[in-house]
């Protein structure tokens, strides 16, 4: 049969957790694994194809200039139906959501959202459910604003229709980056006029690790925000600063009632122990 989904893996000086994402896709027909490769250690970078090559994996030595300039090369290699962004640091907990793509109709689909369950280095996890994901895409679907993670998830929960991959990420950006591809993924499915869908029956888990590109840049993060914010202002995709609060009060709001959740679920399950 042919493929159905890209899953797209940039590669940088890591192979646990990339050995883990391809073993758990590397079987299923339904998947196509393009690995684009940016590690400079030469160990690292033998042992990637050594696994791509066993796995038949379509492996690719990256731009070698920048992160997101290897995004955006894996974008430009899709050829199925859908794919999906997967960094090496987040993974699905199960694959019933290669069923569901298979049920829907590609020429009208434009996102399928998966929740998602983020552990940030030794903070308390947070758990976005699909509910979450609706409100706050409702939230911000007439009042765009790139500051915020509009799909509450990582790129591995955002499936994506082959009718959007043109859409690339911003290299001048490093902190809101994934917020304003997500706008600009958002924009494009208004004027397609293509459907977002939620699938809430699998979960990514997202485990933001010390080596995380968000960790290397937390020293400068304050310079950097700022820049980036006066670009964003620039291109007129912020909202007045009135709408900005009420969406920072709502979306603080949801990862609340997300941790609530969480609390409550633990409870209910040490309460069934007794």
């Amino acid at each position: 049969m042919n493929n159905l989904i890209s899953i797209l893996i940039p590669t940088y000086n890591q192979t646990d957790t990339f050995e883990k994402i391809v073993t758990l896709y590397s079987n299923n027909a339904k998947v196509k694994i393009i690995v684009s490769d940016d590690s400079d250690d030469l160990k690292i970078k033998e042992k990637i194809k050594a696994i791509c090559r066993e796995k038949n994996l379509s492996y690719f030595k990256g731009p070698q200039t920048s992160a997101i300039n290897n995004w955006n090369f894996l974008l430009s290699l899709v050829e199925t139906p859908f794919f999906v962004l997967n960094h090496h640091d987040d993974y699905p907990n199960n694959l019933y959501f290669l069923d569901y793509l298979e049920n829907i109709d590609p020429d009208k689909t434009g996102l399928v959202l998966l929740p998602c369950t983020s552990y940030i280095c030794n903070k308390p996890h947070v758990r976005v459910s699909s509910r979450h994901q609706k409100i706050h895409i409702a939230l911000f679907r007439y009042f765009p604003n790139p500051m915020f993670n509009i799909f509450l998830a990582p790129t591995a929960s955002v499936i994506i229709s082959n009718k959007l991959k043109e859409n690339n990420f911003d290299n001048d950006l490093k902190w809101y980056v994934d917020c304003e591809w997500y706008l600009k993924l958002l924009f494009a499915t208004r004027s397609q006029k293509l459907d977002i869908l939620f699938f809430k029956n699998s979960r990514i888990i997202s485990n933001q690790t010390k080596e995380s590109i968000t960790n290397k840049i937390k020293n400068k993060l304050l310079e950097i925000k700022k820049y980036e914010i006066c670009k964003l202002k620039r291109k007129n995709l912020i909202p007045n600063q009135f709408i900005s609060l009420i969406q920072k009060v709502f979306s603080l709001f949801l990862i609340f009632d997300s941790k609530i959740i969480r609390l409550t679920n633990s409870f209910n399950f040490y309460s069934d122990k007794k």
